[in-house]
This record gives C-alpha cells, structure tokens and sequence, in this order.
C-alpha cells in the first residue's frame, strides 16, 4: 500500500540533526504506514541508522548542488500522495502529520497549500547572543502566509498540484520556496496557515552560521531578481536594517536586553549583506550552505 504522506527533507552537512529527526517521526500520533521519509542527500551521506524505524526512510543522492533541487529529486521519487516539507534541523511535535491530516480532510479545495508553525527548539534563556538573533528573529510562518507565501521548514502540498506548477527553481539556494508558492498561487492554489502543525527549528549557534545564512539569503534575493527587482534588492540592501529594528523592539515578551543585543546583532549582518552584494555584482558565486 502506498503512503499518503511523503515527507521530504534535503540534508547538507547537517548529518548530526538526522538522529533528532528521525526519533520526532518516530513519536508522530499519525499511522506509520501512512507516510514515508526521503532523505536527500546533497552531501556524501553518515552512517546514522543506529535501529530499524516503524516508517519507511528511504536515502537519495542528489549531484546537483543546492536544497532546491534536492526537494525535486525527493519529489520525483515520493510515493505519497502528499508532499510534506521540512528541514534537517526541525523537530516537528508529535501532532504534526496528524494535525496536517486533519485539515486536509476538512477542506474540498484540491489547490491548497497548508504552512505550519514555526518555532525556536531552544529556550531562549539558555541562548548566547548569537542564538538569541536567531530565536527573536525566527521564521514568522504566519506573516509570510499573510502575505502569500510560506517557508519550506514546514509545508504541504498534493503532489499532484506540485507537478502542475512546476519543480523548485534549482538555480536558487535561497527564496526557492517563495518563488514556488507564488507560482502556485497564479495556478489557482490557497495557503493556510496551521498554528497547530508545529515544527521547532534549531537555532543558529554561532556568527559563522548566522554569516552564512545572510550571505545565502541575499544571494537568493539577488539571483531571483532582475532589471528592477534587482535594483530593488540593491537599494534595499544599502538601506539600513530598521524594519527590522522595529521588529526587535516589538517583541515586547523578551526582555529588552534580549531584543537590543538582536539590534547589534542584525546591524552586524547589515555590513556582511553589504559586502556579500557588492561580490555578487562583481561577478561572484552565491553562498549555496
């Protein structure tokens, strides 16, 4: 019998976050008949099955570089009538497949798209400054669906409705997700949001992690866009950071302290989205991490 689910996850260097995952999916309510694991890996894979799981794990290898692609290869090879998407430093809650399963059933639209919460795996009292960015900063799920769009860490979608409006844009390392939502919209899709389809995301531990993923990010913002959207993402570079100092300061359930070393942070960031920018008009590769 074949999966309902296909929940698909690409992995790069992130090999030591797999065991966490594997024991979530594990502990999900949902039937483990009913939904497959594909691991894709864009990096040689380790050696991490330390015991037989009660779902099917399958592990791909994918040569091209980039997580876009990885999610097409898994797609391709997903048995499940559903794609659920996630990342390899999620955690998603017990509920998760079940929570989404649910809404599923209760709507008749054969077009929708349902984006789950995200929220921080961490304690953020236990964060030092650089993991208390990322905590504040998260990935606001919500918001995103708000304004039509939803993040990869936690989305489904018929598989079906994903072959209609076309694979990921491979060429991208960052914004992939939004440029296929967007597409799906002009397809006639629908998000919603599920408050209750709950993912926690690991923070980033480190400047060298939070570097990266800035310089990644700008790249997606940059490679995406072009004529004036690219002049867009330049002015909007060299602007400085004050949406999201008032972001910051809006977090009224953190303590200031908190929310002004994530002020000093982000305007860190500011100088290395600079640089990074100035590289990729220069002629330079994009950050692929």
């Amino acid at each position: 019998m074949e999966p309902k689910f296909s929940i698909i996850v690409p992995v790069y260097q992130h090999w030591c976050f797999i065991g966490g995952l594997l024991s979530q999916l594990e502990n999900q309510s949902f039937a483990k008949s009913e939904f497959e694991l594909i691991l894709v890996a864009n990096d040689p894979p380790v050696a991490f099955l330390a015991r037989n799981y009660s779902f099917s794990l399958r592990v791909l290898r994918c040569y091209v570089p980039g997580s876009y692609a990885a999610r097409n290869l898994g797609v391709k090879f997903a048995r499940g009538e559903w794609l659920l998407f996630t990342d390899a430093d999620c955690l998603p809650k017990p509920c998760w497949v079940e929570k989404i399963n649910s809404a599923l059933l209760e709507s008749n639209h054969q077009r929708t798209l349902f984006a789950g919460r995200i929220i921080s795996a961490e304690n953020i009292s236990d964060c030092d400054v650089y993991q208390m960015y990322d905590c504040l900063k998260g990935i606001p799920q919500e918001q995103y669906v708000q304004v039509g769009v939803a993040a990869t860490a936690n989305l489904a979608v018929r598989k079906q409705f994903a072959e209609q409006v076309g694979a990921f844009d491979e060429k991208l390392y960052s914004g992939g997700d939004f440029d296929f939502c967007h597409r799906a919209r002009a397809h006639g899709g629908r998000l919603v949001y599920l408050s209750q389809a709950i993912v926690a995301h690991r923070v980033r531990g480190s400047w060298s992690g939070l570097a990266v993923k800035a310089r990644r990010v700008k790249g997606g913002q940059y490679s995406s866009n072009h004529g004036i959207g690219r002049f867009g993402v330049i002015v909007r570079t060299f602007f400085p950071p004050l949406r999201s100092v008032f972001y910051f300061l809006s977090r009224s359930e953190y303590p200031l302290r908190f929310r002004l070393f994530s002020i000093l942070v982000q305007f860190k960031l500011w100088f290395v989205e600079i640089f990074e920018l100035v590289k990729l008009m220069a002629g330079g590769a994009p950050e692929r991490r």
